[in-house]
């Protein structure tokens, strides 16, 4: 009996481990967000040396992803409870098209699942064939065996075909957006050697964290310098640019929404401008003389102040109505100290730290020596953006 008992054991026993496997290859990724009250302090990091141009020298860990014209971004939970950075799955369907499913309400439409597109712009910075503003020369200032490229002041040299040709722009429209309630553009500038899908998408989490932020937002995120160590703006450096770029992404954001009668709605969206690194080239080109025709809500800079510390001074003397955050690690301290001693002198106060509901006025210093490379998911916070855009009360859900 006890013999006959053990050969059902077994065969039993093989039965289990030879379905185990199959049973968990049918189970579907478990989808999940970030939540805007996860706001725990990041751990304090060391940051490492700078590279030719000033900014710190990232490690690249995250493999680059074949562009394949539409994107699908899936959300999951990370598998140890303790890990603090959210995992991403991210898988490129070209010419298929996603369905995204909406529920029509007072003439126009609740999103129910999140969109997220990479869209080739006519008004983008780059291809740019015009002048340098910082030396008054043509941008493309270098030609060998019928390629042009641009000579940076450090000396490095980038082509055009591979380093200035990109037109993408990513957009974002989050879950339960509602364009018939108050809404922001997070007009988001990338830093150094990045790339639109796996630095801003994927390791910088900006459209997820848009979404968890909870307010209703949409993301316009640019590609300037593809890979590269330069902050040159293109296009964005000419007067009124920006503006003509911010009016085509109404159009496309209409158009992704699905209601092309929503375009003025999106062209009259109050910004944000959101700058890391590198990115203050063009922020403070746009604000400079970009010829907004909506109003710039508020700038966001994360260890940013690299330079044109006066345009971002005159900026915020010249709008008093909107609020400027500025953290910072030790690589752009000094600049921070300068624009608010800049600013006193002007009569104009600070802070030196956050308000829980930035009010119009408002200017924010916060030292977050945290590591440059991930400043935007581990600064004073975890996922700092997401976190600052949880305090603009106007606009939550």
């Amino acid at each position: 009996m006890q013999q006959t008992r053990w050969k059902f054991f077994r065969r039993y026993s093989v039965f289990l481990l030879a379905w185990a496997p199959l049973a968990a290859c049918s189970l579907p990724p478990v989808p999940t967000q970030l939540t805007a009250t996860a706001t725990k302090p990041a751990p304090q990091r060391t940051v490492r040396a700078a590279d030719d141009n000033g900014a710190p020298a990232p490690r690249r860990t995250v493999r680059a992803i074949e562009d394949g014209g539409g994107t699908s971004v899936h959300e999951k939970t990370p598998p140890n409870s303790d890990r603090r950075m959210l995992i991403r799955e991210a898988s490129l369907t070209p010419a298929i098209p996603v369905r995204t499913e909406i529920v029509k309400r007072d003439s126009f439409y609740t999103i129910k699942q999140p969109i997220t597109r990479l869209v080739n712009f006519e008004t983008a910075p780059f291809p740019y064939e015009g002048v340098d503003p910082t030396t008054e020369a043509q941008f493309l200032n270098v030609s060998e065996g019928g390629r042009r490229g641009h000579r940076t002041p450090r000396g490095r040299i980038y082509w055009k075909d591979e380093t200035y040709n990109d037109r993408h722009v990513l957009l974002h429209i989050p879950k339960g957006f509602e364009i018939n309630r108050p809404a922001v553009a997070v007009l988001y500038f990338h830093g150094h050697r990045a790339n639109l899908e796996r630095d801003v998408r994927d390791r910088q989490l900006i459209p997820a964290q848009i979404s968890a932020s909870k307010i209703n937002a949409v993301l316009i995120a640019p590609q300037f310098a593809v890979n590269a160590s330069d902050s040159s703006a293109g296009h964005f450096w000419e007067r009124g640019a920006c503006g003509k770029f911010y009016q085509e992404a109404a159009r496309q954001l209409a158009a992704l929404y699905g209601e092309p009668s929503s375009e003025q709605i999106f062209a009259k969206m109050p910004i944000v401008v959101v700058a890391y690194s590198g990115g203050y080239v063009p922020a403070a080109a746009c604000l400079h003389h970009g010829s907004f025709q909506a109003e710039v809500r508020g700038v966001i800079l994360f260890d940013a102040l690299y330079g044109e510390v006066d345009k971002f001074a005159n900026w915020i003397a010249e709008n008093r109505s909107a609020f400027f955050l500025s953290a910072y690690t030790s690589y752009t301290k000094s600049s921070n100290l300068v624009l608010q001693r800049v600013l006193a002198e002007r009569n104009i106060a600070s802070l030196n730290s956050l308000s829980r509901t930035p009010r119009r006025g408002d200017v924010m210093f916060v030292s977050a020596d945290a590591e440059h490379e991930s400043y935007l998911t581990q600064a004073w916070v975890e996922n700092p953006l997401m976190d600052m855009l949880a305090k603009l009360s106007d606009y939550r859900h």
